[in-house]
């Protein structure tokens, strides 16, 4: 409402002007206002112009040293100026497959001798899937290097063992594959069908002699079977396919090994693949400078700061196609960067005393135009001789005087120059120094009691002793209603013919009763004896006696009773009825006995200490008792060839109701596993239902905990074992602790060592917070002095750079803050008090550093940009006080031109009205 209040006097002020006087107010009014605007709007467009044209020129010098910053990046980054090139002769034995820039000048002869091979195993037990269960327990995978008979091996102390757990969650052969691939150990397990007996896991280690494998396994004794896949100095269940080997390699006449066939440490920043064994055949390899990248870099330098200085200048000089100069032409700041950047191509490099330190030394010169050129002479001298000088120019450089200070870094900050190193404090490593050990303490690890493995059977049958004892099997007939005259009752020839089955031999035809009249049953029994011993299947098959007492038939008062003439759980009789009377013999509805005491009726086999024995077969006999039999059952086991061959031993013992097996050896490979029965009766002795118990090592006594620069283990136990000496010992114990998760997680690696009266247990690191204290667990851990030893912390390295003192960790000292140094990183090994680094940027990270100052946040482009914008911003509020100014003027001459109207419109109406007056005075009047 308000609004059309006002929009409608406004447009009335409008039409109103001018009506009265009949001058054209509003058009007067648009002109003064618009002669009042014009200069101050003038100044703000140019000044907007000036300042937008100036945003557009810093983004083209922006543009341009970021291309220039390019160009000075590939001049410092020193893969140019040591690029390497190389020529190699023909062979398919040696493949050169990397070059780097740090491999050195030279020539070379190589020849491959032996290629390395990996060792690899294969289970000897086979699985029909890969989903069925392999065992539960531990499995220890320890590296190092068998000898050739596979008797002995010996400790790689560089890597540590491993340890992995095969529990619910992965108890089958593809979770085993799986827990030995995801160790990250370099092993390589996979599952292999062999087409012939099942799945087979497939074992394969690292590459070379000393990363063979020795295999140790704990087994749960309620899920055995891991030690199928143990392979170690007393079970040997794996089956070796391939040995390790290293590859064996000249280098000019030099023998090299080395434990892979992909080799990158013989020549450094060279590496090269073995692909067979080429024995005395040699292969040229000539390594030299590759000088055609840095020429054309520094030309391509050369090129994009000319290209540099053509792009800036319409901005900063005379812009030709404009004809004017460019914006940026009176900027102090433009003209300062292009300046400088000028002056550093002329300019001495810092931080290089000596040789080349600027641009004019491999025949880059300026031109007075500003430009640089190449002049062709001096720049090919430069490279041709002095290419070394030439790569410091260029190029970032480090050194140190001494070989045991390393430069590993630089900052962005650190200025070029040389710098005093003076070291006042070493640095150290922890360690624990322990007291003098028990002295039987080797004796007591030797004979520290090993745990046997062994075997708890279930129930024994209450029938054992019974089942041993040889019997034959009998058939128990009915009682027989047959008369004894047949031959008087007018019986047909074959009407008490009947079929026979002994011991799963079925006669070859129906058994015929001589029909005539019989004195008594016995006789009738004779007879009957007689057909069945003649049939064709039965004559001469049990030549045990005269024929006619192979298989007998006797009479039991009111009843026949037909005996095999074998024993066993396979002496079985039984008779069916062919002819009408047959069965008033009362055969076909009698009792079969089967026969008891057979040689394979308990057969069986075992696993003793990981060896798989043939069949176990246990001799029949009258035994008094269960012991008797626990007697037999341990002869037969020892007795077994690929057992005995193996050494492999066992004691049985009858324990209540049950047997119990017990290997002969001791510690964490002893074992009884894997009893299956086989003969019908084996089940009975309740072996193939029992549970095995692995053997282990009774060292819990020795164990214990220790604490490395602060990371505190699990327990610890050693294996008890005959220990050559106290250095063997000493191994033991550093492999123990070395293989500690928790340890291992941190990397917390110590080495340990025998000082001739104490074990001493050393940090791997340097430093303050490095060192190890040892806890006792077990009850004979103080024996080894180590509970009772001194803890002595490390040391970190304590300096100065450049006469200010720095900050050490470790090995590593840092310049004080602020400092010219700050940023350099120094690598201070022991032995050294004094020494000099030397650091150059080189020309090429100088001018990038320096086109960093200017392209930065905080540089001068950004703060020169930030301000011009806020010129922008004070343009735009310059314009709207004017504009606020100019509405202001208008309204105001408005309102005095409706007022000069209003006037004059008053003096028009006075005027009709004194006319009016005049007509009508006499004298005035018109006639």
């Amino acid at each position: 409402m308000v609004d059309n209040v006002g929009s409608n006097i406004g447009s009335n002020i409008i039409s109103t002007l001018g009506a009265g006087s009949g001058i054209n107010s509003k058009s007067l009014t648009d002109q003064l206002v618009e002669v009042e605007r014009s200069a101050r709007q003038t100044t703000i467009d140019s000044r907007r112009e000036t300042f937008e044209s100036q945003i557009s020129d810093y983004g083209l010098v922006r543009s341009a040293l970021a291309t220039l910053q390019d160009g000075a990046n590939l001049l410092s980054n020193s893969a140019t100026f040591n690029s390497k090139s190389a020529s190699f002769g023909s062979s398919e034995a040696f493949i050169p497959t990397e070059l780097k820039e740090t491999a050195p000048v030279g020539d070379y002869s190589f020849s491959v001798e032996a290629i390395a091979k990996s060792q690899s195993f294969s289970s000897a037990s086979t699985y029909t899937d890969p989903t069925d269960s392999v065992g539960k327990g531990t499995l220890t995978f320890s590296f190092g290097e068998w000898d050739g008979a596979l008797t002995s091996f010996s400790q790689n102390t560089e890597k540590n063992p491993v340890i992995i757990t095969i529990d619910d969650s992965n108890n089958s052969l593809n979770g085993l594959r799986d827990a030995i691939n995801g160790a990250d150990m370099g092993v390589q397990a996979s599952i292999v069908n062999d087409g012939v007996s099942g799945y087979r896991l497939l074992i394969t280690a690292e590459s070379g002699l000393s990363n063979q494998l020795n295999i140790g396994t704990a087994e749960d004794p309620g899920a055995p079977g891991l030690s199928n896949f143990s392979f170690n100095e007393s079970s040997q269940n794996l089956t070796q396919q391939q040995a390790g080997a290293d590859a064996h390699l000249t280098v000019n006449g030099l023998d090299v090994y080395r434990s892979s066939n992909a080799i990158d440490d013989v020549l450094e920043g060279f590496s090269f693949s073995l692909a067979k064994a080429d024995p005395g055949v040699a292969v040229s390899v000539s390594i030299f400078d590759d000088k055609t990248t840095a020429r054309e870099a520094v030309r391509g330098f050369v090129e994009t700061f000319n290209a540099f200085l053509e792009a800036v200048q319409p901005a900063v000089g005379f812009n030709e196609e404009l004809d004017d100069y460019g914006s940026l032409n009176r900027d102090a700041s433009a003209k300062s960067v292009i300046s400088q950047i000028r002056s550093m191509i002329s300019a001495t490099v810092p931080g290089i005393d000596g040789g080349y330190n600027a641009l004019t030394n491999v025949g880059i010169r300026t031109e007075l135009d500003g430009t640089i050129s190449i002049d062709e002479d001096d720049f090919s001298a430069a490279f041709d001789d002095n290419y070394d000088l030439v790569k410091t120019l260029f190029a970032p450089q480090t050194s140190s005087s001494s070989d045991k200070i390393t430069v590993t870094g630089f900052g962005p900050t650190t200025v070029p120059g040389d710098y005093a190193v003076e070291i006042s404090q070493q640095a150290e490593k922890g360690y624990l120094t322990g007291t003098a050990p028990a002295a039987t303490l080797l004796a007591d690890l030797a004979a520290a009691p090993g745990k046997s493995g062994y075997y708890t059977g279930g129930p024994a049958a209450s029938s054992l002793i019974a089942d041993f004892t040889q019997q034959s099997g009998y058939l128990t007939g009915n009682t027989i209603t047959a008369p004894l005259d047949l031959a008087t009752q007018g019986a047909g020839a074959n009407d008490y013919d009947f079929n026979i089955s002994i011991d799963g031999v079925a006669s070859a035809a129906p058994i015929s009763l001589n029909v005539s009249d019989y004195a008594d049953y016995d006789s009738m029994a004779a007879a009957l004896q007689t057909a069945i011993n003649y049939d064709a299947s039965y004559n001469g098959l049990y030549p045990l006696a005269p024929v006619s007492e192979d298989i007998l038939v006797t009479f039991d008062t009111d009843h026949f009773v037909i005996t095999s003439p074998t024993t066993g759980t396979d002496s079985v009789v039984s008779v069916t009825d062919v002819g009408g009377s047959a069965s008033t013999l009362g055969l076909s509805g009698g009792v079969t006995t089967t026969g008891t005491g057979d040689a394979n009726d308990f057969d069986f086999s075992i696993t003793v200490d990981g060896v798989a024995s043939g069949t176990i077969s246990l001799t029949p006999a009258n035994y008094a008792d269960e012991d008797a039999i626990a007697a037999e059952i341990q002869t037969q086991i020892n007795a077994d060839a690929n057992l005995s061959g193996a050494g492999a031993a066992v004691t049985v013992v009858w324990d209540t109701d049950r047997f119990v097996v017990t290997s002969q050896s001791n510690g964490p490979d002893s074992s009884v596993t894997g009893i299956t029965a086989i003969g019908l009766l084996a089940p009975n002795l309740g072996l193939s239902s029992g549970v095995a118990t692995p053997g282990s090592d009774d060292t819990s006594a020795y164990d214990f905990t220790v604490k490395v620069d602060g990371i505190t283990s699990g327990t610890i136990s050693l294996t008890a074992a005959a220990y050559a000496d106290e250095d063997a010992l000493a191994q033991h114990i550093q492999n123990k602790i070395n293989a500690d998760t928790t340890l291992a997680a941190s990397g917390a690696d110590v080495d340990v060592s025998w000082d001739g009266s104490a074990f001493v247990i050393t940090s791997r690191e340097y430093g303050a917070k490095t060192g190890a204290t040892f806890t006792a667990v077990g009850a004979n851990a103080a024996d080894l002095g180590l509970g009772s030893g001194t803890s002595t912390a490390g040391k970190d390295v304590v300096g100065s750079i450049g006469g200010e003192a720095g900050f050490g960790v470790g090995r590593v000292l840092l310049p004080s803050l602020d400092s010219d140094a700050y940023g350099l990183k120094l690598l201070v090994n022991p032995g050294v008090t004094s020494a000099t680094v030397s650091f150059s940027r080189g020309f090429g990270g100088e001018l990038s550093k320096l086109i960093d100052a200017y392209l930065g946040k905080g540089g001068v482009i950004a703060t020169r940009e930030a301000n011009i914008n806020q010129d922008i911003d004070d343009l735009d509020q310059d314009q709207e006080v004017l504009d606020r100014r100019m509405t202001a003027y208008q309204e105001r001459l408005q309102a005095q031109f409706l007022a000069m109207e209003r006037i004059i419109a008053g003096i028009s109406g006075n005027s009709s009205y004194l006319d009016d007056i005049a007509n009508r005075l006499p004298n005035t009047a018109q006639r």
